[in-house]
């Protein structure tokens, strides 16, 4: 029974992460095209990183919360980027102690979590979709992070 449990959770662990490649790089609606790449040229990487390339902490969580408080963006725009970032690696505080004994501290965890975040983040840059934002990287980790410790207590005894 354990081992179809182990089993079971290890496949919705590689279900979740198809999921987030998915959303975060191929998923038009949110605005990414993957393909992008095959267009890549010096002009299109610059014109990618003056609309969608953010280095400056905070600075799109402002600009979001300006845009909804002058109402030049919708709520449910404003919901879906911060709390959608927010809780995309938030699972992962249950699945890598759940699947990988050795993540038992609390810095593997951060670490692991932080350089798959920030995986993403290049992902996006080298292929030119999404955006490639250090919020999304702070909003992701700090979700993974306040989550953590709630799978931990709940689920891994």
């Amino acid at each position: 029974m354990k081992k179809v449990l182990n089993f079971t959770t290890a496949l919705i662990f590689v279900i979740y992460l198809l999921l987030i490649l998915y959303f975060t790089l191929f998923d038009y609606a949110f605005g990414r095209n993957i393909f992008n790449i095959f267009n890549w040229s010096v002009t299109n990487f610059r014109e990618y990183t003056e609309s969608s390339l953010n280095l400056v902490p905070f600075g799109t969580i402002k600009l979001m919360i300006n845009g909804l408080i002058s109402e030049n963006i919708t709520t449910k725009y404003f919901i879906i980027n911060i709390l959608g970032n927010f809780f995309l690696l938030s699972p992962l505080g249950y699945f890598l102690p759940k699947l990988y004994s050795n993540i038992n501290k609390f810095w593997k965890f951060l670490l692991i979590t932080a350089g798959i975040s920030l995986l993403i983040e290049v992902l996006q840059l080298i292929f030119l979709t999404g955006s490639c934002d250090v919020d999304d990287f702070i909003l992701n980790v700090l979700g993974a992070v306040v989550f953590y410790p709630i799978f931990n207590k709940l689920f891994n005894k």
